[in-house]
């Protein structure tokens, strides 16, 4: 396998987790920046484990 292969594999995974974290606090950028860092496999762990809980709760209508 060549070398360009795995980047490019690498820069897909690393975009993958970067959609996953849409609509979060980080964002697209930061998360896929951070999966450059780290491997797109730790940084879905991180994103799994900063998850928001609970959805929120909208506020009555009157």
């Amino acid at each position: 396998m060549s070398i360009w292969v795995i980047v490019v594999v690498y820069f897909v995974l690393s975009g993958m987790v970067g959609l996953c974290s849409v609509g979060r606090k980080p964002g697209f950028v930061v998360s896929f920046l951070l999966s450059w860092l780290i491997t797109p496999f730790f940084m879905l762990i991180i994103l799994y484990i900063t998850r928001e809980r609970f959805p929120p709760v909208a506020a009555p209508r009157a």
